[in-house]
């Protein structure tokens, strides 16, 4: 006979393939601490994306892609509870040591240029304050 106890309630598939929104896709990249702001960065954080392409001394970084949402880091996926059994560390228990993955929330064509930029260059990541704000000449700016 069967329970419905024994039944999941959980959608086929992983966990973090349900959390990734609608029109969006989920684009794991290759971090270390410098990329990742010094290992402060969590599931649940927006950042900017930047990155620089060549190694001339005349290159500046450019900003790849602005307020993208972090799905998970390294293993540690958004709304996860770090007392679940999973032995890094996450928001709750201060910064983890990575060499390991980001994986973002972005649009198709977003998860192109991302790829692209990652192929041929250099990713950093820039962490967002957590009201949503943006960034005119370097001055930030309250949304209304």
């Amino acid at each position: 006979m069967v329970r419905r106890s024994n039944l999941s309630v959980t959608p086929l598939g992983s966990h973090l393939a349900a959390l990734i929104p609608t029109g969006m896709v989920a684009v794991s990249i290759a971090v270390s601490d410098v990329i990742n702001t010094g290992g402060f960065i969590v599931p649940g954080d927006h950042v900017d994306v930047l990155g620089i392409v060549s190694k001339e001394p005349t290159d500046t970084a450019s900003i790849v892609l602005r307020d993208v949402q972090v799905l998970a880091v390294a293993q540690a996926v958004l709304g996860q509870n770090p007392a679940s059994g999973d032995s890094s560390k996450s928001a709750a228990g201060g910064p983890q040591s990575l060499d390991s993955t980001v994986t973002l929330a972005v649009t198709i064509q977003d998860a192109q240029r991302l790829v692209q930029v990652d192929e041929v260059g250099k990713l950093r990541l820039a962490l967002r304050r957590p009201a949503a704000t943006t960034v005119t000449g370097g001055v930030p700016q309250t949304s209304n």
